[in-house]
């Protein structure tokens, strides 16, 4: 009888301070990970679209949250899922985008155009996690 084995999903997750620097830790971090991402590799344009929706979210997470966040990668060969958690109440929403005062409004129109699939989810504590999957692209 043979079994065929699959591999297990690639995965990792980096604890962030919340604070400015995040942002730029978050994507070397994610850099270095898809680079892993080979079976099969991400097209150029599945790893830009990803980095895009990492800066997205810890963005989101150092600007309108307290305290510390969280990135989680996991790819396993048919889809990339980013999960970042952050200690915010507040849901993010969809708003007009406002380029004359600055106030933001695009990041949650840009993290839908871009997903498959985008969750939300509240945890005790005040917690929540947002998940996006990115499917996988065929190179």
């Amino acid at each position: 009888m043979d079994i065929e084995q699959t591999a297990a999903p690639l995965h990792t997750t980096l604890a962030l301070d919340g604070l400015a620097g995040s942002i730029a830790a978050a994507r070397t971090h994610a850099r270095a990970f898809l680079a892993e991402c080979r079976h099969p590799p991400l097209t150029q344009a599945t790893a830009t679209d990803a980095l895009v929706l990492i800066s997205e979210l810890v963005t989101n997470a150092v600007r309108h949250s307290p305290g510390p966040c969280a990135l989680g990668l996991v790819y396993d060969g048919d889809a990339l899922v980013i999960a970042v958690s952050d200690t915010g109440p507040d849901l993010p929403r969809r708003r007009p985008g406002d380029l004359i005062t600055g106030a933001g409004g695009f990041g949650w129109n840009v993290l839908t155009s871009l997903t498959k699939d985008i969750r939300i989810t509240g945890h005790v504590g005040g917690w929540k996690t947002i998940v996006a999957l990115l499917p996988v692209q065929p190179a």
